[in-house]
């Protein structure tokens, strides 16, 4: 692929744990490698329950970890570690980048403080919703 900038990133999204300690995840930076980038953007996926919840949270059960139905889906911290160390021996840097879903399937560009509110209350919304 020829080079438009100085740097070249690939994203590598995960919407369940254990995809990162999958052997296509190796497989997909070695491709991504292949193609001349020089950065791997690891995207895990942490959620919040409603469109205007202040908390944000990783869907698996490591600690301030919250799952209820067995089924989690934020890659744990061994399984993003694990693609962190891959992707550097690869010679590429890694970019850590939180992707935020609802558990339902609202859509996650309307997060945000509930509608009516405030100047005052969505800037006590984003605070605490920046603060979990």
């Amino acid at each position: 692929m020829p080079k438009l900038f100085d740097f070249q990133a690939e994203s590598l999204p995960s919407w369940w744990d254990g995809n990162f300690r999958m052997p296509w995840t190796k497989t997909n930076i070695d491709l991504i490698q292949g193609d001349g980038a020089s950065q791997l953007v690891i995207v895990p996926t942490v959620y919040m329950d409603t469109l205007t919840s202040t908390r944000v949270y990783r869907d698996n059960g490591d600690p301030g970890g919250y799952n209820t139905d067995g089924a989690p889906r934020t890659e744990s911290d061994g399984s993003i570690e694990e693609a962190l160390k891959y992707a550097q021996s690869r010679g590429l840097e890694v970019i850590f980048k939180l992707h935020v879903n609802i558990q339902n399937s609202d859509w996650n560009a309307l997060i945000g403080p509930p509608e009516g509110s405030t100047p005052a209350q969505a800037r006590q919304w984003a605070d605490a919703w920046f603060a979990s």
